[in-house]
């Protein structure tokens, strides 16, 4: 599994739906597994109005997406979590702790 940490110092989506993040189902075959919105869960770890996200990825069934360059896994997380969540700006902080 891979956890991509993005930071987003001024988003340009105001909200994000009600809850700490949200899980997405297997049967949607997406590279995201799940977010949580840490700037919510704990809150003090970003300056105010910033976002950070916390975007799993890979697991026991696509393990090979842990693999992925840098640069290719952000790509793809960035999309996804577009149509998720309606994000269209790039992360001011990009952070991904891989554990094999």
């Amino acid at each position: 599994m891979a956890v991509v940490n993005l930071g987003f110092l001024k988003p340009t989506r105001d909200s994000l739906p009600p809850g700490f993040g949200y899980l997405v189902p297997a049967r949607e075959a997406q590279t995201v597994l799940g977010c949580t919105f840490s700037h919510l869960k704990f809150p003090g770890r970003v300056p105010a109005g910033a976002y950070l996200l916390r975007i799993f990825v890979g697991g026991p069934l696509h393990p090979e997406v842990v693999e992925q360059e840098d640069s290719t896994l952000v790509k793809k997380v960035c999309q996804e979590i577009r149509q998720h969540l309606g994000f269209d700006s790039a992360p001011d902080l990009v952070w991904i702790r891989r554990y094999r």
